[in-house]
């Protein structure tokens, strides 16, 4: 009878089993929105003591890579920094053909953007939010122009969804052929669309008060199933005429995602198609957190 052989693995395999492991468990934490101390991060990542001890005394916002994920202090709770763990997110670009002379329709999209406990706690939060939405304004204080409620302060999930959006910016710039720009403060509102509901054709920085604006970001998330229809937002191919950006007749399309994120160059002329909630409930609105980018 034949001899049984066992096969042989490489050498050094051992390292690589064990390097796949630690992967996938801070692929899970980062997934989760589990924040970590100091020395948890240190004991997850492998890292040295006396890496820890220079991490230790690191302010709000640091950040560092590791392999393909990000950690950043978020929180300072009695004395003790936290730390979140990000994956670095595939970006997909969109481009369509264009003329020469027109600025194209381009948008760069982010799927999962927040660990999906983050995302139902933000709907969540909206929707017990609901009696601290306001109508909507615009720079032309036209009451036609633009229908839907926003909500301009909640610090509980502002700071975390700008920490993300942060972290993306270097990424999204390269990946639309934009030049780094030096950053000034990024702004943030979250926004309701219920039935009815619209936003006509604009860009974000043809006012004198908004011509800083650079960048222009879009978050979407609702309930699910989804209980409303249309809403899709329109980028058009933009052209200057007498030293303004007017809409082109050729358009990209992007019909909401939940947990899904957006960018695009702010100069871009755009509007939101008008939405239909058979249940007119707040509950089951179109939901967004929007912002745009300062340059200094």
């Amino acid at each position: 009878m034949a001899e049984s052989r066992g096969v042989a693995m490489p050498e050094g395999w051992e390292k690589v089993t064990d390097l796949m492991r630690q992967l996938q468990a801070v692929q899970e934490i980062a997934e989760r929105g589990y924040w970590l101390t100091t020395e948890e991060l240190g004991q997850v990542l492998g890292l040295p003591e006396s890496r820890l001890a220079i991490l230790r005394e690191q302010p709000l916002a640091y950040e560092f890579p590791w392999r393909n994920f990000r950690c950043c202090v978020v929180d300072e709770q009695e004395g003790i920094r936290l730390w979140s763990i990000t994956p670095n997110k595939a970006i997909n670009v969109h481009t369509p053909t264009t003329a020469p002379q027109k600025q194209p329709a381009v948008y760069a999209r982010v799927d999962n953007f927040l660990p999906r406990d983050k995302n139902q706690q933000l709907l969540e939060y909206a929707i017990a939010n609901e009696g601290r939405f306001v109508p909507s304004r615009n720079s032309a204080d036209d009451s036609e122009y633009r229908r839907s409620w926003v909500l301009y302060d909640f610090p509980e999930f502002s700071g975390v969804i700008l920490h993300y959006v942060q972290m993306l910016i270097p990424q999204v710039l390269k990946s639309l052929k934009m030049e780094p720009f030096p950053i000034a403060y990024i702004e943030c509102q979250m926004t309701a669309h219920n039935h009815g509901n619209y936003y006509k054709v604009h860009n974000d920085n043809g006012s004198p008060d908004a011509k800083e604006r650079e960048l222009t970001y879009v978050y979407y998330f609702y309930r699910e199933p989804k209980q409303f229809s249309g809403g899709e937002l329109l980028i058009y191919d933009s052209e200057v005429r007498n030293n303004m950006y007017v809409k082109a007749d050729t358009y990209k399309t992007y019909v909401p995602a939940n947990n899904t994120i957006i960018f695009f160059p702010s100069y871009l002329m755009h509007e939101v198609l008008p939405v239909t909630c058979p249940s007119r409930q707040f509950a089951d609105s179109r939901f967004t957190v929007n912002g745009w980018v300062r340059r200094k």
